[in-house]
């Protein structure tokens, strides 16, 4: 009786618990010497990743198959329609991506990815 009442009790949570549950993230893996990531900076560069104007990257996320590398910083080149602070990405088939705030009321947010 008291294996069935468990069992009832765990079975939803169990279910709920699934591959796609689980993905839906970036890794952090600061490189040494990089600008770490807070947990809050996180949860605002999440959106802009999964709003990014690059669709590997997108995916990538959907499908937990990123590394944030480096929280947000400035400097190097900064695309038309952005602005830093940006965050460095590396989608884990090599490409390294970065993923600026964005100037004006575009719907996605300025990316740049390069091998």
């Amino acid at each position: 009786m008291k294996k069935s009442i468990y069992l009832s009790a765990l079975l939803p949570i169990m279910l709920s618990i699934t591959p796609e549950s689980l993905a839906n993230s970036c890794d952090i893996n600061i490189q040494q010497g990089g600008t770490p990531i807070t947990a809050n900076q996180y949860n605002t560069w999440k959106n802009r990743i999964l709003n990014s104007s690059n669709a590997d990257l997108r995916q990538a996320y959907i499908d937990n198959q990123c590394t944030i590398r480096q929280g947000p910083h400035g400097g190097g080149f900064v695309p038309a329609n952005a602005n830093n602070p940006h965050i460095t990405v590396r989608i884990w088939d090599g490409d390294i991506c970065h993923v600026f705030t964005k100037v004006g009321q575009q719907p996605t947010f300025p990316t740049t990815c390069m091998q």
